[in-house]
């Protein structure tokens, strides 16, 4: 049936936080060209019409300049509204996934429906609908919020699988959306920041997020091939300080720090003297390996 757009109000509840501009040129174009193509959903409001969904689709016609529009009425409670333009929105138009979560966590607070029963109602598993309210943990909410297109559900799983806590996680991702990094690549930069995190406590971490992300992703590497020989290109009249910035030179420092406060510990301690004096042997044995490694390149570099 045909609507007055005057007659259409917007829904107490709006699952989309925000419209592409870009889409929302074309929806117009399409509209002038071809007319709507799928009716909008509306509900009676006792002095006109919400809108369930298609607020894209209003907002087209209104841009557009048209009176009326084709509508589908249905006289439904506000929670069947909202899962109603969820499920809509999410199969026609492309809603982020902190969106999505949003719109999940609303329909949780309003019906008291579980994971299991919300998911049941999408053909979506418990863990799927997790998955999206992970988006909404608190360390996390602030970079999903801002970075909605670049941060999904699989950049906050492997983010968090590769660190310790949250906090930890919301700087990974953080570092993620800037780089513009793939998933796989998300959580690599995880484990590097939690190695840095075992090595050196926050500091560490803290240094080593200051490295842009394919620094710090070289850290990520398989120990096989740190141990490639590395050819040094010379610039004349020029010294190169890359290493010194290097994620994985950083991560060594720390690992130095680690050891001398080892050392300090086990010297400090009264108990278990034979096995300190053990740990120390192993300790000495591998640093003295490491030191005559140092020691024959730079020999070679002299």
């Amino acid at each position: 049936m045909k609507v007055k757009l005057s007659e259409i109000k917007s829904a107490s509840k709006r699952v989309r936080q925000s419209w592409d501009v870009e889409k929302m040129a074309e929806l117009m174009q399409s509209i002038k060209e071809q007319g709507l193509l799928v009716p909008v959903k509306l509900r009676p409001n006792g002095e006109g019409y919400d809108v369930v969904f298609g607020h894209r689709r209003v907002g087209a016609a209104r841009e557009l300049g048209l009176t009326e529009i084709e509508a589908m009425v249905e006289g439904i409670d506000d929670d069947a509204a909202y899962i109603q333009a969820l499920t809509e929105n999410v199969v026609r138009e492309d809603m982020s996934a902190y969106e999505i979560a949003l719109a999940l966590k609303n329909i949780k607070d309003a019906t008291g429906y579980t994971n299991e029963k919300i998911g049941t109602m999408f053909g979506w598993s418990e863990g799927g609908i997790r998955s999206f309210l992970n988006l909404l943990i608190p360390e996390i909410n602030e970079i999903a919020k801002s970075k909605p297109v670049s941060i999904t559900t699989k950049h906050v799983a492997e983010a968090r699988a590769g660190t310790t806590t949250n906090k930890d996680a919301a700087a990974v991702l953080k570092k993620a959306a800037n780089g513009e990094l793939s998933p796989n690549k998300t959580r690599q930069v995880a484990e590097v920041v939690t190695r840095a995190r075992e090595f050196g406590g926050q500091k560490a971490v803290d240094r080593l997020l200051k490295q842009q992300a394919d620094e710090i992703l070289r850290a990520a590497r398989p120990v096989e091939e740190y141990r490639k020989p590395i050819t040094a290109k010379k610039v004349e009249g020029e010294i190169l300080f890359q290493w010194i910035r290097d994620a994985r030179v950083l991560l060594a420092e720390e690992a130095v720090r680690a050891i001398s406060e080892c050392v300090s510990a086990i010297a400090q301690s009264r108990e278990d003297k034979s096995g300190g004096k053990a740990a120390l042997k192993m300790l000495r044995k591998r640093v003295q390996i490491v030191l005559n490694q140092i020691d024959e390149v730079l020999n070679a570099y002299s």
